[in-house]
């Protein structure tokens, strides 16, 4: 074999490799399969659902929770189009229980900021019915004393 003969051999090997990678390449990215998707959208779909099926009862709020009782061999056999109905289910389950304990933390700072607020207000209202009382109990001191005393004193 001449280097000449190797040389185009190796050259068109090359040019088969990387045309077998165009193709494989275009085929995974553009050509549409079952249910119009591409193999890269339904493997994304089955590992958002593999995901989503360690989520815990605890993560959704009780109105959700029947979303995790399901048969997940059925959901596996299915269609992409009823895994897709279930994953947005489940997101939108996970996203209320997030919204729900945001708001529960808010509503907790609030009746905090509030009733330090009135314990504020409170002392407030406190320290002037003290003074109020010192006064008074000193009025009513001079009140009770004599007039000799007054005058004497």
């Amino acid at each position: 074999m001449t280097i000449k003969t190797w040389s185009k051999q190796f050259i068109h090997h090359m040019l088969c490799v990387t045309h077998r990678q165009w193709t494989y390449r275009n085929a995974r990215t553009h050509l549409k399969k079952i249910e119009g998707r591409t193999q890269e959208d339904h493997d994304r779909v089955r590992n958002e659902v593999r995901a989503l099926l360690a989520v815990q009862p605890e993560d959704l709020l009780p109105a959700h929770r029947h979303l995790l009782q399901f048969d997940a061999e059925a959901l596996g056999q299915g269609s992409t189009r009823d895994r897709l109905l279930w994953l947005n289910q489940m997101e939108a389950a996970r996203e209320a229980k997030i919204a729900s304990s945001r708001r529960q933390k808010q509503q907790e700072k609030d009746r905090r900021n509030t009733s330090s607020r009135r314990d504020e207000e409170g002392g407030l209202e406190d320290r002037e019915r003290s003074n109020l009382s010192k006064r008074q109990r000193g009025g009513t001191s001079l009140a009770t004393r004599s007039s000799s005393e007054i005058n004497n004193g």
